[in-house]
């Protein structure tokens, strides 16, 4: 399932949150991918463009992992160049280890 941003509310307070929705073992739960702060303009932005680049990656990844002559080591060479400064080495390479193992 895609990524996405929602909005929590906290007090009189909403905050803004980058999720993906995972299914395990039949039971559906929730995984925070980052957290941008109070809501504005700025922070949706953000986030906006974090959840884009997220599920560009996860695509690109999904594709590129199922080739016969998959480079792994490649793949991450080129995320971390194109995708780095917005999504982060860590996040990048958990979707590379996720997609595929």
């Amino acid at each position: 399932m895609a990524a996405l941003v929602r909005t929590i509310t906290v007090g009189q307070k909403s905050y803004l949150q980058a999720v993906e929705y995972v299914n395990e073992g039949g039971r559906r739960s929730i995984k925070i991918l980052k957290s941008f702060g109070q809501d504005n303009l700025e922070n949706r932005l953000q986030a906006e463009q974090f959840i884009s680049n997220y599920n560009a990656l996860r695509s690109i990844v999904q594709r590129e992992a199922q080739q016969p002559n998959a480079n792994i080591e490649n793949l991450l060479k080129g995320a971390l160049v194109i995708f780095g400064i917005i999504l982060g080495a860590k996040i990048i390479s958990d979707i590379i280890d996720e997609l595929s193992s």
